[in-house]
């Protein structure tokens, strides 16, 4: 968990000017929990929508969440 946390840090580091967010370290945390909690459910739970739905659902809201704002899109 650690190293994912940190290479998603070091990412939004590499595009620092269009940072959305200004405690980065924490807004790396949440989208690793984030991450974990959409494919916990997949996994782990009886979903009352398609496991497909889910999962897309969930990177569209990250992307337009996280990473959309970052590059202005």
């Amino acid at each position: 968990m650690e190293k994912i946390q940190k290479a998603v840090l070091d990412l939004m580091r590499q595009d620092i000017d269009n940072a959305k967010f200004d405690d980065l370290d924490t807004a790396s945390v949440i989208i690793v929990e984030f991450i974990n909690a959409l494919v916990d459910r997949i996994v782990f739970k009886d979903n009352p929508v398609d496991n497909e739905r889910i999962l897309n659902m969930g990177i569209d809201m990250l992307y337009m969440g996280c990473i959309q704002p970052l590059y202005h899109c």
